[in-house]
Formats: C-alpha cells, sequence, structure tokens
C-alpha cells in the first residue's frame, strides 16, 4: 500500500481531497505518476527530507510513498515531526525486477520462485519478521507479463 503524508493541521482528509494539491514527489518515479493521477500537482524532490520539510512549510501539501518505507522515516526521526498519514491508502503498483534483455530463463526462475514462495507462505513470514505486516501479492498471475 501507498500512504500520503499531510501536514498535521492540513484540510486534506481523504483521496480525492489531494485533486488540485501541490505533491512533493520525486518526477520519474513511479509514486510521483500516481501522485498526479490522483490530481497533484508536482512539486519536485529529491528525498524524502526535502518532501516533509515542503510539507511542513505549506510549500507542498502531501507526500504519496510505500506504507513501509513512510512509516520506518517517521519512526527514526529524532523529533516528532507536524505531519500525519491519512488513514485512506492508494492501493500498490506493481514493483519488478529488471533482468537483461533476453534472460528469459532467468526471469521464468524469477517468477516461479516468487509464486512458490508466496503460495507457501515463506515470503508472508519474511514480511511478518521484517516489516510487521503481510505484503504478499495474492494473485500473482494478474502480474505476470510474459512479453517483457
Amino acid at each position: 500500500m501507498w500512504g500520503v503524508i499531510v501536514a498535521e493541521d492540513s484540510d486534506i482528509q481523504t483521496l480525492d481531497d489531494l485533486d488540485g494539491k501541490r505533491a512533493a514527489q520525486s518526477v520519474s518515479t513511479s509514486s510521483g505518476q500516481e501522485a498526479e493521477k490522483l490530481g497533484g500537482e508536482l512539486v519536485p524532490i529529491d528525498d524524502v527530507d526535502e518532501a516533509m520539510k515542503l510539507i511542513t512549510e505549506v510549500r507542498a501539501d502531501f507526500y504519496l510513498g510505500s506504507d513501509v518505507g513512510q512509516q520506518d522515516y517517521l519512526d527514526k526521526q529524532p523529533e516528532p515531526l507536524s505531519v500525519r498519514v491519512l488513514d485512506e491508502t492508494v492501493p500498490d503498483v506493481p514493483a519488478s525486477l529488471v533482468v537483461p534483455k533476453g534472460s528469459d530463463e532467468l526471469r521464468e526462475d524469477l517468477n516461479e520462485v516468487i509464486i512458490e514462495n508466496t503460495e507457501d507462505g515463506t515470503l508472508a513470514e519474511i514480511y511478518d519478521e521484517y516489516l510487521g505486516m503481510d505484503k504478499s501479492i495474492e494473485d500473482f498471475d494478474e502480474y505476470l507479463d510474459e512479453d517483457e
């Protein structure tokens, strides 16, 4: 899931409220593209620190990113930031592994191992141990594109 961080006193409550708002995002990322789909106007950033600074200075309205990454970032701050995470989340944009062109056997082997480890619960155990939540994809087949 992707979380949305806003200023603590922001009037943004739902994803619908993001339309027309300023999104502190890296412009060439999938999160930046997703922020635009939600109606956000991109305010370019280099890192999450810059996004939080822009939000707390009211030069941007929200930041969209991995819920796990956001929580880790917020937990590691020496002092609490004047921000909050919306209750509503954005469904995951699928991640992918990049393999050299023509590496069909490697791609097939990777897909097979991911599917096996998802079905037997190994990935769920790993996610739970390290992230405290299960981030497994239930229907992996919908993400497979054998032509790429």
